[in-house]
Protein backbone atom coordinates (compact mmCIF):
# COMPACT_ATOMS: atom_id res chain seq x y z
CA UNK A 1 0.00 0.00 0.00
CA UNK A 2 1.07 3.43 -0.97
CA UNK A 3 2.20 5.85 1.49
CA UNK A 4 -0.87 7.78 0.28
CA UNK A 5 -3.23 5.64 0.60
CA UNK A 6 -2.65 4.52 4.32
CA UNK A 7 -2.81 8.51 5.10
CA UNK A 8 -6.50 8.31 3.83
CA UNK A 9 -7.25 5.05 5.75
CA UNK A 10 -8.14 6.29 9.21
CA UNK A 11 -9.81 9.36 7.50
CA UNK A 12 -12.28 6.97 5.54
CA UNK A 13 -12.56 4.82 8.67
CA UNK A 14 -14.22 7.93 10.63
CA UNK A 15 -16.36 8.57 7.80
CA UNK A 16 -18.00 5.32 7.86
CA UNK A 17 -18.31 5.21 11.69
CA UNK A 18 -19.77 8.68 11.30
CA UNK A 19 -21.98 7.70 8.65
CA UNK A 20 -23.34 4.04 10.51
CA UNK A 21 -23.93 6.89 13.88
CA UNK A 22 -25.95 8.81 12.09
CA UNK A 23 -27.78 6.47 10.39
CA UNK A 24 -28.56 4.09 13.95
CA UNK A 25 -29.43 7.18 15.51
CA UNK A 26 -32.06 8.28 13.19
CA UNK A 27 -33.49 4.72 13.71
CA UNK A 28 -33.15 4.77 17.49
CA UNK A 29 -35.07 8.44 17.25
CA UNK A 30 -37.65 6.53 15.24
CA UNK A 31 -38.49 3.66 17.46
CA UNK A 32 -38.60 6.44 20.70
CA UNK A 33 -41.08 7.97 18.23
CA UNK A 34 -43.48 5.05 17.98
CA UNK A 35 -43.36 4.21 20.93
CA UNK A 36 -44.22 7.68 22.55
CA UNK A 37 -47.12 7.57 19.07
CA UNK A 38 -48.13 3.97 20.82
CA UNK A 39 -47.86 5.52 24.57
CA UNK A 40 -50.31 8.13 23.64
CA UNK A 41 -52.51 6.24 22.20
CA UNK A 42 -52.96 3.94 25.41
CA UNK A 43 -53.34 7.06 27.46
CA UNK A 44 -56.30 8.60 24.93
CA UNK A 45 -58.18 4.86 25.13
CA UNK A 46 -57.69 5.08 29.01
CA UNK A 47 -58.85 8.50 29.66
CA UNK A 48 -61.28 9.07 26.86
CA UNK A 49 -64.46 6.49 28.45
CA UNK A 50 -64.23 8.20 31.85
CA UNK A 51 -64.33 11.42 30.76
CA UNK A 52 -66.78 10.77 27.94
CA UNK A 53 -68.59 9.27 30.85
CA UNK A 54 -67.85 12.34 33.16
CA UNK A 55 -68.86 14.66 31.17
CA UNK A 56 -71.71 13.24 29.57
CA UNK A 57 -75.59 14.34 30.88
CA UNK A 58 -79.14 12.64 31.83
CA UNK A 59 -80.03 10.83 35.00
CA UNK A 60 -83.12 9.40 35.04
CA UNK A 61 -82.77 8.08 38.41
CA UNK A 62 -84.31 5.13 38.14
CA UNK A 63 -82.48 1.70 38.24
CA UNK A 64 -81.85 1.91 34.33
CA UNK A 65 -79.59 4.68 35.74
CA UNK A 66 -75.91 4.54 33.51
CA UNK A 67 -74.17 6.87 35.59
CA UNK A 68 -72.99 9.22 33.39
CA UNK A 69 -74.01 12.38 34.91
CA UNK A 70 -72.42 15.71 35.94
CA UNK A 71 -73.63 15.09 39.83
CA UNK A 72 -71.34 12.26 40.36
CA UNK A 73 -69.30 9.84 38.89
CA UNK A 74 -70.14 6.76 36.84
CA UNK A 75 -71.80 4.30 39.00
CA UNK A 76 -70.64 0.70 39.96
CA UNK A 77 -74.51 0.01 41.06
CA UNK A 78 -77.45 1.51 42.35
CA UNK A 79 -79.93 0.80 45.09
CA UNK A 80 -82.09 2.89 46.75
CA UNK A 81 -82.19 2.33 50.59
CA UNK A 82 -84.22 5.33 52.95
CA UNK A 83 -82.55 6.80 55.26
CA UNK A 84 -82.74 6.08 58.71
CA UNK A 85 -84.99 8.61 59.74
CA UNK A 86 -85.38 9.99 63.43
CA UNK A 87 -83.73 7.12 64.99
CA UNK A 88 -83.70 7.14 69.32
CA UNK A 89 -80.89 9.49 70.92
CA UNK A 90 -80.08 8.49 73.78
CA UNK A 91 -78.57 9.29 76.88
CA UNK A 92 -74.85 8.86 77.86
CA UNK A 93 -75.48 6.96 80.66
CA UNK A 94 -77.27 4.28 79.05
CA UNK A 95 -74.52 3.49 76.48
CA UNK A 96 -71.75 1.12 77.63
CA UNK A 97 -69.06 2.19 74.81
CA UNK A 98 -64.83 2.57 75.07
CA UNK A 99 -63.88 6.18 74.83
CA UNK A 100 -61.47 5.87 71.95
CA UNK A 101 -64.98 4.48 70.04
CA UNK A 102 -64.87 6.74 66.90
CA UNK A 103 -68.43 8.94 66.56
CA UNK A 104 -69.30 12.13 64.58
CA UNK A 105 -70.83 14.85 66.57
CA UNK A 106 -72.59 17.58 65.88
CA UNK A 107 -75.21 20.82 67.86
CA UNK A 108 -78.19 21.26 67.11
CA UNK A 109 -81.15 23.04 68.61
CA UNK A 110 -79.28 23.46 72.24
CA UNK A 111 -78.49 20.25 72.61
CA UNK A 112 -75.06 17.83 71.32
CA UNK A 113 -75.65 14.59 69.77
CA UNK A 114 -72.68 12.05 68.83
CA UNK A 115 -73.35 9.48 66.06
CA UNK A 116 -71.01 6.17 66.49
CA UNK A 117 -69.58 5.65 62.94
CA UNK A 118 -69.15 2.24 63.55
CA UNK A 119 -73.11 1.40 63.51
CA UNK A 120 -72.97 3.60 60.09
CA UNK A 121 -71.00 0.88 58.41
CA UNK A 122 -74.73 -1.31 57.77
CA UNK A 123 -75.56 -0.25 54.29
CA UNK A 124 -78.80 0.89 55.03
CA UNK A 125 -77.71 2.71 58.12
CA UNK A 126 -75.29 4.96 56.13
CA UNK A 127 -77.60 8.12 56.26
CA UNK A 128 -79.32 9.41 59.14
CA UNK A 129 -82.20 11.87 58.60
CA UNK A 130 -83.29 13.69 61.53
CA UNK A 131 -85.63 16.74 61.78
CA UNK A 132 -85.06 19.45 64.87
CA UNK A 133 -88.08 21.82 66.40
CA UNK A 134 -90.03 23.69 63.15
CA UNK A 135 -88.04 24.16 60.47
CA UNK A 136 -84.21 22.08 61.23
CA UNK A 137 -83.65 18.63 59.05
CA UNK A 138 -80.34 17.20 59.28
CA UNK A 139 -78.51 14.55 57.84
CA UNK A 140 -75.35 12.69 58.77
CA UNK A 141 -74.10 10.27 56.17
CA UNK A 142 -70.86 8.45 56.25
CA UNK A 143 -69.09 5.52 53.64
CA UNK A 144 -67.05 3.52 55.22
CA UNK A 145 -65.11 2.81 52.14
CA UNK A 146 -63.56 5.37 51.84
CA UNK A 147 -63.90 6.76 55.17
CA UNK A 148 -65.91 10.31 54.06
CA UNK A 149 -67.97 11.90 56.40
CA UNK A 150 -70.65 14.71 55.33
CA UNK A 151 -73.40 16.38 57.19
CA UNK A 152 -76.11 18.54 55.57
CA UNK A 153 -78.71 20.55 56.56
CA UNK A 154 -82.57 21.91 55.06
CA UNK A 155 -84.77 24.52 56.72
CA UNK A 156 -88.36 21.76 56.11
CA UNK A 157 -91.00 21.37 58.38
CA UNK A 158 -89.75 17.29 57.70
CA UNK A 159 -86.64 15.21 57.71
CA UNK A 160 -84.57 15.67 54.11
CA UNK A 161 -85.44 12.29 52.26
CA UNK A 162 -81.80 11.57 52.13
CA UNK A 163 -81.50 7.84 50.65
CA UNK A 164 -78.42 5.62 49.92
CA UNK A 165 -78.62 5.85 45.85
CA UNK A 166 -75.58 3.71 45.09
CA UNK A 167 -72.17 3.58 44.80
CA UNK A 168 -69.78 5.01 42.21
CA UNK A 169 -66.60 3.68 40.22
CA UNK A 170 -64.46 5.28 43.28
CA UNK A 171 -66.27 3.19 45.64
CA UNK A 172 -67.95 6.07 47.39
CA UNK A 173 -71.17 6.32 48.46
CA UNK A 174 -73.96 8.22 46.18
CA UNK A 175 -76.94 9.57 47.72
CA UNK A 176 -80.58 9.56 45.72
CA UNK A 177 -82.66 12.64 46.73
CA UNK A 178 -85.95 13.03 44.91
CA UNK A 179 -85.39 11.22 42.37
CA UNK A 180 -81.95 12.66 41.36
CA UNK A 181 -78.32 10.93 42.39
CA UNK A 182 -75.86 12.99 43.35
CA UNK A 183 -72.36 12.22 44.37
CA UNK A 184 -71.66 11.81 48.27
CA UNK A 185 -69.72 15.42 47.94
CA UNK A 186 -71.09 16.66 45.08
CA UNK A 187 -71.41 20.10 45.60
CA UNK A 188 -74.85 19.99 43.28
CA UNK A 189 -76.47 18.59 45.84
CA UNK A 190 -79.06 21.09 46.89
CA UNK A 191 -78.74 21.49 50.72
CA UNK A 192 -76.25 23.16 52.86
CA UNK A 193 -73.47 21.68 54.36
CA UNK A 194 -73.51 21.79 58.18
CA UNK A 195 -70.18 21.83 60.50
CA UNK A 196 -69.63 18.65 62.31
CA UNK A 197 -66.78 17.30 64.74
CA UNK A 198 -64.99 13.86 63.66
CA UNK A 199 -63.99 12.56 66.97
CA UNK A 200 -63.38 9.84 70.00
CA UNK A 201 -66.66 9.41 72.28
CA UNK A 202 -64.49 10.08 75.42
CA UNK A 203 -63.68 13.22 74.13
CA UNK A 204 -66.99 14.78 72.63
CA UNK A 205 -68.27 13.61 76.49
CA UNK A 206 -66.31 15.33 77.88
CA UNK A 207 -66.83 18.72 76.08
CA UNK A 208 -70.79 17.54 76.40
CA UNK A 209 -71.68 16.24 79.42
CA UNK A 210 -75.33 16.03 78.33
CA UNK A 211 -74.84 15.06 75.35
CA UNK A 212 -76.87 12.40 73.30
CA UNK A 213 -75.84 9.48 71.26
CA UNK A 214 -77.22 8.04 68.36
CA UNK A 215 -76.57 4.43 67.34
CA UNK A 216 -78.38 3.54 64.21
CA UNK A 217 -80.31 0.30 63.94
CA UNK A 218 -78.38 -2.04 61.72
CA UNK A 219 -79.70 -3.77 58.95
CA UNK A 220 -81.56 -6.93 60.78
CA UNK A 221 -83.12 -4.11 63.04
CA UNK A 222 -84.62 -1.87 60.25
CA UNK A 223 -85.70 -5.00 58.45
CA UNK A 224 -87.81 -6.07 61.83
CA UNK A 225 -89.14 -2.61 62.43
CA UNK A 226 -90.29 -2.58 59.12
CA UNK A 227 -91.97 -6.50 59.34
CA UNK A 228 -93.24 -4.59 62.82
CA UNK A 229 -94.76 -1.67 61.06
CA UNK A 230 -96.31 -3.80 57.84
CA UNK A 231 -98.14 -6.55 60.02
CA UNK A 232 -99.59 -3.45 62.18
CA UNK A 233 -100.90 -2.02 58.78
Amino acid sequence: MSKRSSEFTPILTFGVILAVGLVLGRVAVGLLASQDRASGDRIVQELSPADAQSNAGGDTGTGGDTGQDRFHKPLKMTVDHPGVEQPPLQRSETVDLIDSTPVVGIEVEDQAIAFVLEAMRDPKAHVVNLHFGQTTSISVSYCYLVDCVRVVKDDSESPIPLHVGGLDINNQMVFLLNGKRYGQMSAELPLDDYPYARTTWGVWKQRHPKTRICVPPSRASIEHLKRKADSAT
